[in-house]
């Protein structure tokens, strides 16, 4: 319930902020002298969607390593325990496990 209202609160915002920002901008992007124009609420949206983008490209890249360790760490534990596990098969010969099973 509460996720609908603030979702509801930030609709409203959006509506309001394109309301009070009909009027047309003109940019010059540098360098080339390109111009984009538009409304000044779609120039504001694209801007700061842009960014979160980027900035969240940003973070991604940033946790690529460790991504990549945590799958060699995991790798690694499931060889243990499959190296474990053979070792109690192995060590059980009829008289019960020789190793405590992991609970």
């Amino acid at each position: 319930m509460l996720r609908w209202i603030l979702l509801g609160l930030g609709v409203a915002v959006l509506v309001l902020f394109i309301l009070a920002n009909p009027q047309a901008v003109a940019l010059r992007l540098w360098p080339g002298g390109w111009q984009v124009e538009g409304a000044a609420w779609v120039v504001a949206i694209a801007a700061a969607t842009l960014g979160f983008v980027i900035g969240a490209a940003i973070v991604w890249l940033a946790h690529l390593p460790e991504k990549r360790r945590l799958a060699d760490l995991e790798r690694a534990a499931r060889l243990l325990d499959a190296e474990y596990e053979e070792r109690r098969e192995a060590g059980r010969g009829g008289r019960g496990p020789s190793v405590p099973a992991l609970t």
